[in-house]
């Protein structure tokens, strides 16, 4: 009898085993996504402003992307610290900054994608009807556009947001006076940050794919500049990484607030779970996504090894083979 009181039912113990999951993917899996995401934004910052493909147009969206990535990770990291019981947010301003930057750099990181993605996507579409979209600075000025409208959307997080001491830590939340205004705004956010892109994304999918099969069936053979089509691939990248990573967050808040709306229901603690899991699928994507031009692009990878030396060793080793060939074929 004793034995049988300690057995969980099904449903307890499937919450059991499922918040076991949570918990070992709070503790060892967010901390390894973060280090590797933030090394990999600052490395590929590094290799976009100190090689050659420096000065190219699509670079500096990718340049936007890789420096609020590894932005973003740090906000979470914070947070990592804080459920791990280090009281972080009682530094003054702390929490005001992290949730600023917290929105801040996903703006920039999705707008920046989306935005050199269409562009590229015209320019292949529509050869040489942009004449200024190989102009470096013009993206430069379109990436810095697209920060100072991210700053000023996002501007009133630092006062509509606090802390508050609950048994003896500095929790980081939206301020009583403020509620009421946030869930409307918390739904707008969704709807920019997550919902917006993911359509956008799609579409960018369909016209390509479309325009693909269309000069496959009418037998048309473009001129085809294979600058832009590695960049295409990068942008590719970058909408299938989202789709994967970001979406499956995107559909679970959306169904959270329609839930909430029309049936005033509010989620238990399996749709926590759950949603946390999507959480952390959802910051994979801040890791993925500055690693992604490394398998994707000749150019990316050109620099990143000339940077740290191994282009030359390359280059010499095919220089000895080819002249001792040489001296083959004349002996």
């Amino acid at each position: 009898m004793q034995n049988k009181s300690l057995v969980l039912p099904p449903q307890d113990a499937s919450l059991a085993q499922l918040s076991n999951v949570v918990k070992n993917l709070q503790a060892y899996f967010v901390p390894t996504v973060i280090g590797l995401g933030m090394s990999g934004g600052i490395l590929a910052s590094v290799v976009y402003l100190k090689s050659v493909i420096k000065n190219t147009f699509f670079a500096q969206f990718l340049v936007a992307v890789s420096i609020s990535n590894a932005g973003f990770l740090s906000t979470v990291i914070l947070g990592w610290l804080f459920e791990h019981g280090f009281d972080v947010y009682a530094a003054p301003g702390l929490c005001q900054m992290v949730v600023f930057s917290s929105h801040f750099f996903p703006f920039l990181t999705f707008w920046s994608s989306i935005l050199g993605a269409y562009l590229i996507l015209w320019d292949t579409l529509k050869p040489k009807s942009l004449t200024w979209i190989h102009n470096a600075s013009v993206s430069k000025t379109i990436v810095i556009g697209v920060a100072l409208l991210s700053f000023t959307c996002y501007s009133y997080k630092s006062w509509t947001n606090g802390t508050r001491l609950i048994m003896g830590y500095s929790v980081c939340t939206v301020l009583p006076e403020n509620e009421n205004a946030m869930e409307f705004l918390n739904i707008l956010d969704v709807l920019v940050l997550l919902i917006l892109p993911s359509i956008l994304f799609v579409l960018f999918d369909i016209v390509l794919i479309a325009s693909r099969l269309y000069d496959a069936i009418r037998k048309i053979k473009k001129k085809k500049c294979r600058r832009n089509q590695e960049v295409l691939r990068i942008a590719l990248s970058h909408s299938i990484c989202y789709h994967v990573l970001a979406t499956p967050r995107a559909i679970s808040m959306m169904i959270l607030i329609v839930e909430r709306m029309s049936e005033k229901r509010y989620p238990d603690i399996s749709d926590i779970m759950f949603h946390k899991i999507f959480q952390f699928v959802f910051y994979m994507y801040f890791a993925v996504l500055p690693v992604l031009p490394m398998f994707v692009s000749t150019r990316f990878r050109r620099g990143l090894f000339g940077m740290i030396g191994l282009r030359k060793r390359r280059s010499r080793t095919k220089f000895v083979r080819s002249t001792s060939i040489r001296q083959q074929t004349v002996l």
